[in-house]
């Protein structure tokens, strides 16, 4: 992975029209975008390497009706008949309904332009398979060639970096500044490395990028998020809330949903935080195996539910369970399988029995249960626990077989920042933009709900860092232009 080693540009950064902070998928391609249309950028990390969540995730991207999902449907692979519309209705029944649909429809229609744009711009490219992750209700989920975030985030970095952008890392933004009209006009950050203080200013926008919070535990303990405290988390160390407190305490900023956090189900308890077992859970396990409780040796979730109702069903029980897998659906990792096995978080076996008996499953009834699934696989049919056979499903029968503990970790927030379809933040005194205060990516709420869908955060985060770039070329963070627009808007909803 490619990092910058110092920041870029420290000292000339000081007066620029936008500032972006973070520098994950979101706050990047702003930073390309609005430096390709000759604004001045900076953007500011806090951590010491760029890249934030976004450069470690599993480089999945869940749009309808990309090249590979034509290419694979060609060949009689996933269900025919994807769309921006099927798509969207998969998000909705994940997100229990409590989606922001505006937000929600604008990430399904736009991702996949959005992410066309990035094969153009920065020469972004996929893996030819396309995977079924749960709650999709068809195959659509890509994954970068190198099989993680940093085959975008790097290509990004450099983008910036060839137009000019500093790229100040291990710079913590503490509070916002205001002009003498009390507009946004800028951030007071700690150089983290030295310990001053600077002031940065700009002319357009501030374009928060930050990320969610899912390593702030005090913080989702006062939003009222409910799961056991003990769990670990996915995230980076810098997934905290700090710079969302400042804009909704000094700025007024509005939030939703902030007690909605996501655990991710298919965690392993035998690694620390994103580790490699995902790849192992969310390209073999899950769609080509089945999750049985090593207590009864039986399934107890659809393998393709939402990641809620898998997370909940798997708390529920207590404890971890068991994934498992043969040579045929391992084929699908979507990366890290040589480092599993070698950490001990992944297993191989020669026999289903060697299986049961390493992990203490009773033997007769996983057999039993691995026998029912082979057969509703081979009829076509969805079976007991609701996994819906496809064509791409196989049995488990071709040896070896391999395993790996499943237990849920934290891993998404679902809310933060209220934006409009601009990606301006709102106000919570009167529900308008705030002139010159922008959000996008996961420290803003609304698009996914109660739940999100694998794949579809990276889309979110892209087309809302495009969106907000735009409305800020367009001049939509300009005060004098809000005031009219928030103007317009009282009267017409007094007019109504």
């Amino acid at each position: 992975m490619e990092v910058d080693s110092n920041s870029r540009g420290r000292e000339e950064a000081q007066a620029v029209d936008v500032i972006v902070v973070g520098s994950g998928f979101a706050g990047l391609i702003a930073a390309v975008r609005l430096s390709d249309a000759g604004k001045k950028v900076a953007i500011l990390e806090k951590m010491p390497t760029p890249g934030g969540n976004s450069c470690i995730n599993g480089g999945i991207i869940s749009i309808p009706q990309s090249p590979e999902q034509q290419a694979m449907e060609q060949q009689g692979g996933p269900l025919p008949g994807d769309s921006p519309d099927r798509l969207l209705k998969d998000m909705l029944a994940a997100g229990l309904g409590e989606n922001d649909v505006q937000l929600a429809t604008i990430v399904a229609e736009e991702g996949k332009g959005v992410v066309d744009w990035c094969r153009k711009r920065f020469g972004l490219t996929f893996r030819s398979n396309v995977t079924e992750l749960g709650g999709h209700s068809v195959a659509r989920s890509l994954q970068m060639t190198k099989g993680r975030g940093f085959d975008l985030t790097d290509r990004m970095q450099n983008a910036t970096r060839d137009n000019g952008v500093p790229l100040l890392t291990d710079c913590k933004v503490q509070r916002f500044l205001k002009d003498s009209e009390g507009l946004v006009s800028g951030v007071v950050y700690e150089n983290q490395a030295t310990g001053v203080t600077h002031e940065m200013r700009c002319s357009d926008a501030v374009l928060l990028c930050t990320g969610g919070f899912s390593q702030d535990r005090a913080f989702l303990a006062s939003a009222g998020a409910q799961f056991p405290a003990d769990l670990k988390s996915t995230n980076q160390p810098g997934a905290t809330a700090e710079v969302l407190q400042a804009a909704v305490e000094q700025l007024g900023a509005a939030t939703t949903g902030l007690h909605r956090v996501q655990l991710g189900p298919w965690a392993s308890p035998d690694e620390e935080g994103f580790g490699v077992g995902p790849g192992f859970a969310m390209g073999c396990g899950f769609p080509h195996g089945i999750l049985v409780d090593p207590e009864t040796g039986l399934r107890f979730v659809n393998e393709l539910a939402s990641r809620k109702t898998r997370a909940d069903a798997l708390l529920k029980i207590g404890h971890p369970s068991v994934l498992v897998c043969d040579s045929v659906g391992v084929q699908f990792a979507l990366y890290g399988m040589r480092r599993a096995l070698e950490n001990g978080v992944v297993f191989k076996f020669d026999s289903l029995e060697e299986l049961g008996a390493y992990f203490r499953i009773p033997i007769a009834p996983f057999l039993e249960e691995v026998q029912r699934y082979n057969e509703a696989v081979a009829a076509g049919v969805t079976d007991r626990v609701g996994k819906r056979a496809s064509p791409l499903t196989k049995p488990i029968e071709e040896r070896p077989f391999y395993a790996m503990r499943s237990w849920p970790k934290v891993h998404y927030c679902c809310g933060g920042l209220k934006i409009d379809q601009h990606g301006r933040v709102l106000s919570a005194s009167d529900g308008l933009p705030i002139p010159r205060l922008f959000g996008a990516g996961e420290v803003t709420g609304g698009v996914h709900g109660e739940d999100r869908l694998g794949g579809v955060s990276t889309v979110d985060c892209l087309v809302f860092g495009l969106r907000a770039s735009e409305m800020i070329l367009r001049g939509g963070g300009d005060a004098e232009k809000a005031k009219e627009e928030a103007t317009e808007l009282k009267e017409g909803l007094k007019a109504a």
